[in-house]
């Protein structure tokens, strides 16, 4: 009986796991495990921006956007970063949704268990045949998505990984 080889992933942890810190330093680095994640798509993703940008915003409740980043623009390949930040979240949670060709499964799915192994706070890791999250995130149609009821915006920003 043939294998279901599932492609696409869910990933939730805290925005602070995108990046590192050297000891003894205020300055954040790219986390190492999520660059081999993304090496093995095909690119790299400067998170530490975005993780600078989040960190910077002090009315980030309720607030923050879904970013697309394409690989190649093949739609095979993608890494999503939904950083809405639920006003009722102390955790700074954000959604990591991963697609990869069916060859770089294998070995993307054990990247994505060394990362998140290692995420300071790990709250859900899936791999899947089918991810509706990770469909609806790539879906242009839906955005700009109105979020809560303080008249927020959400944007869907793509982004090429180079």
């Amino acid at each position: 009986m043939p294998i279901v080889q599932a492609t696409e992933y869910e990933i939730c942890v805290s925005i602070t796991d995108l990046v590192t810190w050297s000891e003894g330093s205020d300055d954040a680095r790219e986390n190492e495990h999520l660059q081999a994640i993304f090496s093995a798509l095909g690119g790299t993703i400067r998170l530490v921006p975005l993780y600078q940008a989040y960190s910077d915003d002090e009315d980030r409740a309720g607030r923050g956007d879904v970013h697309v980043y394409s690989f190649n623009d093949t739609p095979s390949t993608v890494v999503v970063i939904d950083t809405y930040n639920d006003p009722t979240d102390q955790l700074d949670l954000i959604a990591i949704y991963i697609r990869c060709t069916r060859s770089a499964s294998e070995e993307i799915a054990r990247l994505i268990s060394v990362f998140f192994n290692r995420a300071s706070v790990q709250v859900h890791a899936s791999q899947q045949s089918v991810s509706t999250r990770l469909r609806s995130a790539v879906d242009s149609s839906r955005f700009p998505l109105p979020m809560g009821q303080d008249g927020f915006v959400q944007r869907q920003i793509h982004h090429t990984a180079v």
